[in-house]
């Protein structure tokens, strides 16, 4: 199936996910903010957000936030984690669907979910990396003050956080939004 846009990806995700109909999420697609990537910039310093969602989730349910935020003076970016999210584009226009599931073995689950927090914290300084490489070259990150970060996530994405700001010098605050906080060796 030829899947057309970033709504399309994130709507088959889902449906695939959870084994429903995808017309029971076409609705996504309609969904409009009040972001947009042509916003003008006001010169000035601003910390930056990163943003990592749920296990299976998808960086665009927490859209209202991270617009919220922004409007508040925030340079917010939230990501993807590629075979994590339900569905995800990845740079070169393959689509990279949610490999995770629960096996239903505590001790497994718990060693799966460290190890996936890993990642995702590995993924979060990579992405800070990037902006870094980025900042002097890309005029939306222009005022990005990269000595203000704070790294937000939502349950795995929560735990992960936490393990970015413990691992990750660059990173000045963390928030956990319903995340519990894993460990190798857990």
């Amino acid at each position: 199936m030829l899947i057309a846009n970033d709504a399309d990806v994130v709507i088959e995700g889902l449906a695939g996910q959870y084994g429903l109909p995808r017309w029971l999420f076409s609705e996504l697609a309609d969904a409009r903010g009040r972001a947009t990537p042509s916003a003008t910039f006001h010169a000035g310093s601003f910390p930056v957000v990163l943003f990592s969602p749920g296990l299976g989730s998808s960086r665009w349910l927490a859209s209202t936030w991270a617009t919220e935020l922004a409007s508040h003076g925030a340079i917010v970016v939230a990501l993807d984690h590629p075979f994590d999210a339900a569905a995800t584009r990845i740079l070169d226009g393959a689509i990279a669907m949610s490999g995770l599931v629960a096996t239903g073995d505590a001790t497994e689950d718990n060693r799966n979910a460290a190890s996936w927090t890993e990642t995702r914290a590995k993924d979060l300084s990579a992405l800070l990396d990037a902006l870094v490489a980025a900042k002097q070259h890309n005029p939306v990150l222009a005022g990005a003050d990269m000595d203000r970060v704070v790294v937000v996530g939502h349950s795995l994405g929560g735990a992960a956080a936490l393990l970015a700001g413990g691992t990750d010098l660059r990173v000045d605050g963390v928030a956990d939004i319903d995340g519990m906080p894993r460990f190798s060796g857990e």
